[in-house]
């Protein structure tokens, strides 16, 4: 570690990396530098460990075509890592027009765009950490912004020093994302790039107050920090602790749905004088994890829980519904949270489906997301091979045959015919092994994959009726298959959801 001015400040962010076991000799890091403040002292951080520990970087910079200074800034980092002999990656869209379309935040596209860049930095380098620039400041920021918005003690417990993730289109291998400066607050980073004479980029629209987090960041923490200069460290030592908490409740919750609560085709049930008889707090985390695993978490509150604990001392036969196409029951001892059907007492027939979840071929639109209630999402996109290079062709039909690609298909538009949806298993589901029709019941499949029970009913589909073309995560079906004679190409690629706030 060098020695001199700035010292103490890279002693102390080396020690946080310790604790959290960040990095190992030889690793090879993509860095995701803006040209702030804050990412340049990622940057500087990393090269000062770079000779000690062996590493490769990769720095990636987004131009999200919102600032006319963009250009600038992605020069500007383009220079520091000519400067020390540096991997640089450039990614330029248009974000406005890419959320507009999408119908989604700017903010929203712009943060889940990073970090599919982020990515296939990652598939193409086989780097297996990234690390990020979020400081002790993000962090009390990030878990206001989610008490304001009523989060249960998850939610406030901000982001962590590392985090696991898959890489979409990727093998089950996991990646690390590294937060290394959330020990730090903000000024401390500032001062330190000045002591140094680093120079950074200012970007104007974070004084802009648009954005809900630009207000917490520029009106709401300044107020705090003047109650008590220490404002944004306690909040984020009251998210670490809030962490700890969660994860022994979790714990205590998880160890109780494993034991009591059974899992069907289209839900779950339990006994509910047994619940009756829990710890309210822990009766209140169990029924939110059980609506959670029917009906995914968007659109759930508190409220709904605690209109599922009243019911829980309701009278035989009373019913609830819920978000999501849920109902909840009760039956003498038994409560039952489930998928509504499309029509009562008819178990084959098909719950009703969001707009959001269909893939309509014949709208004349070429890509398109769709985002199940259980969480992540399924980017569409339609591929004309006769607009193919000869080796982007041989590329498409390598992946297509891949078989350890298992969160990317590709299937011939020609042979779909009707809509397709994303959703869960449904009675009446098949699902075709073969390409000659041969076919078998997907509840047979499951058991045969050996799946647990308590996964099957989370499993996304893409279907076309009660046929399903790709059970996300593990087998596409054998009809659809693309070759050398295929016009357009449909392509799916389910992308696991980032729950924590970026910038």
């Amino acid at each position: 570690m060098r020695q001199g001015k700035g010292n103490t400040m890279l002693k102390k962010v080396r020690s946080y990396m310790e604790r959290q076991h960040m990095l190992e000799r030889g690793d090879r890091v993509v860095l995701g530098v803006s040209g702030g403040a804050d990412s340049v002292a990622l940057f500087r951080v990393f090269e000062a460990l770079r000779e000690e520990y062996g590493l490769e970087l990769i720095v990636v910079h987004i131009d999200h075509g919102i600032r006319e200074e963009a250009r600038e800034d992605a020069l500007f980092v383009e220079k520091l890592c000519e400067e020390t002999g540096t991997a640089f990656r450039l990614f330029e869209a248009d974000i406005p027009s890419m959320a507009a379309r999408e119908k989604r935040s700017e903010e929203e596209m712009g943060r889940d765009y990073r970090y599919r860049c982020f990515f296939q930095v990652m598939e193409e380098t086989g780097a297996r950490k990234l690390a990020l620039a979020h400081h002790l400041d993000d962090q009390a920021e990030t878990v206001l912004f989610h008490l304001i918005r009523g989060a249960d003690l998850a939610g406030v417990s901000g982001m962590s020093p590392v985090s696991l993730r898959r890489l979409p289109g990727g093998s089950h291998e996991q990646v690390r994302i590294l937060r290394p400066l959330l020990g730090v607050e903000k000024e401390e980073l500032v001062a330190w790039l000045m002591e140094e004479g680093a120079g950074w980029r200012e970007d104007r629209t974070n004084l802009e107050d648009v954005y809900a987090r630009n207000r917490i960041r520029n009106q709401a923490m300044p107020q705090l920090k003047r109650i008590n200069s220490g404002a944004a460290r306690h909040i984020a030592e009251f998210a670490r602790q809030a962490a700890a908490y969660e994860s022994f409740f979790r714990g205590s919750v998880e160890e109780y749905i494993g034991i009591h609560v059974l899992f069907t085709g289209r839900g779950c049930e339990t006994d509910r004088s047994l619940l009756r008889e829990q710890d309210p707090l822990l009766a209140r985390g169990i029924l939110y994890e059980m609506l959670c695993s029917v009906g995914g978490r968007r659109n759930l509150s508190g409220t709904h829980v605690d209109l599922v604990m009243a019911l829980l001392t309701n009278q035989s036969g009373r019913r609830l519904d819920l978000p999501g196409g849920m109902e909840a029951t009760v039956s003498y001892e038994a409560l039952r949270i489930r998928k509504k059907s499309g029509r009562e007492g008819n178990g084959d027939a098909a719950p009703a489906r969001e707009d959001g979840l269909a893939i309509d071929l014949s709208s004349g639109r070429r890509e398109g997301v769709a985002e199940p209630a259980g969480g992540g999402r399924i980017i569409w996109k339609l591929l004309e091979m006769e607009k193919m290079s000869p080796e982007e062709k041989k590329e498409v039909l390598f992946q297509a045959g891949n078989a350890k690609n298992i969160y990317t298909k590709y299937f011939d538009c020609a042979t779909i015919k009707g809509m397709l949806h994303v959703r869960t298993p449904e009675s009446g589901d098949y699902f075709c092994l073969r390409e000659d029709g041969g076919h078998k019941k997907l509840s047979r499949y499951f058991i045969d994959c050996r799946l647990p029970a308590e996964r099957r009913a989370q499993t996304i589909l893409v279907a076309s009726g009660q046929e399903v073309l790709w059970v996300v995560g593990m087998r596409r079906c054998g009809n659809y298959r693309i070759g050398e004679h295929t016009e357009t190409i449909l392509m799916l690629t389910y992308e696991e959801n980032e729950d924590e706030l970026s910038h």
